[in-house]
């Protein structure tokens, strides 16, 4: 008698199931965050960030940069770049969102239709912990794409802000322009 009131209680096979997969989930969310913590020192990111900075600022030749400036042209194509990497950032985290709103909604339909379904209480708890956790890897998963997005936009912008100062750099000084340059020398008749 004594052994069956001290017994585990016996769960149903799904309900086990659905534990264990909670349980493996929760071991495996909290190694990836204790390997992202480890590997992301963020004094020595900000030191090696800060590093290339003023490696890439000092080899510029900032005499040039500032007389270059001044090219019609050049703000032109620059601005012109940058509205194709806004409209396709734009565009591609649009798209992220509605397929993550579309993923919410037919997970969320998933979870309440897990409650709603006959069974035992167990097995109803494992449908629905199974559900949540199959809707927290499908967030995940968006969620991880939109931020490889959001990193990929910040590395293009800082590509285009990097070339910029590098073709300034780099190309030849213009004369400057002096006031009225760009008029038409006036010819004054002159009456004999």
């Amino acid at each position: 008698m004594a052994d069956t009131l001290f017994a585990p209680p016996s769960l149903e096979p799904e309900f086990k199931q659905a534990l264990e997969r909670f349980s493996t989930s929760i071991k495996t969310l909290t190694n990836d965050a204790a390997s992202l913590s480890k590997a992301v020192n963020p004094l020595e990111s900000f030191m090696q960030i800060g590093q290339q900075t003023l490696d890439f600022y000092t080899g510029l030749d900032w005499l040039k940069v500032y007389t270059s400036a001044a090219k019609p042209g050049y703000f032109f194509e620059f601005l012109e770049s940058l509205a194709e990497i806004q409209q396709e950032a734009s565009s591609r985290l649009s798209n992220q969102q509605q397929i993550l709103l579309s993923t919410l909604v037919k997970d969320g339909q998933t979870i309440a239709a897990s409650t709603s379904s006959s069974g035992s209480p167990e097995q109803l708890l494992a449908k629905c912990i199974n559900s949540s956790l199959d809707a927290f890897e499908d967030i995940k998963t968006n969620i991880s794409n939109q931020a490889q997005t959001l990193g990929s936009i910040q590395s293009a912008l800082l590509a285009l802000y990097q070339q910029s100062l590098t073709e300034l750099s780099t190309s030849p000084p213009q004369e400057p322009k002096r006031l009225g340059s760009d008029q038409p020398e006036v010819v004054t008749p002159t009456y004999d």
